[in-house]
């Protein structure tokens, strides 16, 4: 596969990727076989959603769907190539806090619930899940990530509600806490976000920050 794309004269850089994709599917096959045994069948790839929130469409393409016609449930999977599967646990939704760390799964479930289009009319909330298939670097961690339910989703587009409000209102601030934005983003920033960018950026955004707390106390106190 490599040699047909990109020739003879591979690039060592390029070897070391094709060698670090083998490993891991490697690992990933007697996953999948396992799930495929609890009786999962993929029934899409590459599958285009959308959902519509107000005036703002949502379009998103999604990695794989599927499905399982014991229990009837149905799933959205997103593949990730993160090194550690514990990278896991810093997204979607932390119930004990109450806190969004992403929306990407709660995005596929309700995409996946209001697509009317075959295969996947039949597909409704309270049967959807989406989960993270995680092809790490080592055996331990390439697996299914737990599952997160289509029940999530009316707590998560309350979020997505306040969110776009914010972003109309051209607030883009605070950022996230270290340990949950350093994964994506330590790479591009300074050590700190508060200094990648400069003061008065950040004292308009403080300002608006405050006139949509505001906003949003009115709004609870209506």
């Amino acid at each position: 596969m490599l040699a047909a794309r990109f020739g003879t004269e591979i690039p060592s850089i390029v070897g070391l990727q094709g060698e670090s994709v083998k490993r891991r599917l490697r690992h990933f096959a007697p996953v999948q076989v396992a799930r495929h045994r609890a009786g999962w069948t993929v029934v899409a790839v590459e599958e285009k959603l959308e959902i519509r929130y107000g005036s703002t469409l949502f379009k998103g393409k999604v990695d794989r769907i599927d499905y399982n016609p014991t229990t009837g449930a149905w799933c959205v999977i997103d593949y990730k190539t993160w090194d550690k599967a514990e990278k896991e646990k810093t997204e979607t939704y932390d119930a004990n806090k109450g806190v969004w760390r992403s929306l990407q799964l709660a995005f596929y479930c309700a995409m996946l619930d209001v697509c009317g289009c075959e295969p996947f009319a039949a597909a409704k909330r309270d049967q959807i899940e989406a989960c993270y298939c995680i092809l790490g670097k080592t055996e331990e961690d390439v697996l299914f990530s737990e599952p997160m339910n289509g029940g999530f989703v009316p707590t998560a587009e309350k979020e997505i509600g306040r969110l776009m409000k914010r972003l109309e209102a051209g607030v883009f601030w605070p950022p996230s806490s270290k340990d949950e934005w350093q994964w994506d983003y330590k790479d591009w920033l300074l050590p700190r976000p508060e200094e990648s960018v400069s003061a008065a950026w950040i004292a308009d955004q403080e300002t608006r920050v405050v006139r949509a707390d505001e906003a949003e106390q009115k709004e609870a106190a209506e």
